[in-house]
């Protein structure tokens, strides 16, 4: 049987996480970071790889569709996966970037 939460957000960490640090060496607040990812729109149709055109003082590079800037609702803020002993063993046997794609 499934699980229903009636939360508003659900926040998970596996036990081999670890928080990660600025370069000054604070801790980031990774949930604050991932909240504030669910409150912001996406914009899946076109990727803007230089930076968050929603950020503060920020816009949307040039040639940015004006018809996709509205964005859409986030459903889903996840971190990068840590790197697991099922994808260390494929590297070898595989190559990186086969074992990166069996990874996902």
């Amino acid at each position: 049987m499934a699980q229903v939460s009636k939360k508003k957000y659900i926040y998970t960490i596996d036990d081999d996480c670890f928080v990660a640090k600025t370069p000054s060496g604070d801790d980031i607040n990774a949930l604050e970071q991932h909240i504030r990812n669910l409150l912001t729109p996406s914009t899946p149709l076109f990727f803007n790889t230089l930076y968050d055109p929603y950020a503060a003082g920020a816009d949307f590079v040039r040639g940015y569709p004006f018809s996709l800037r509205e964005g859409c609702p986030t459903a889903i803020s996840h971190g990068a996966p840590p790197q697991d002993s099922a994808r260390d063993e494929l590297v070898p046997v595989l190559g990186s970037s086969r074992a990166s794609a069996a990874h996902c």
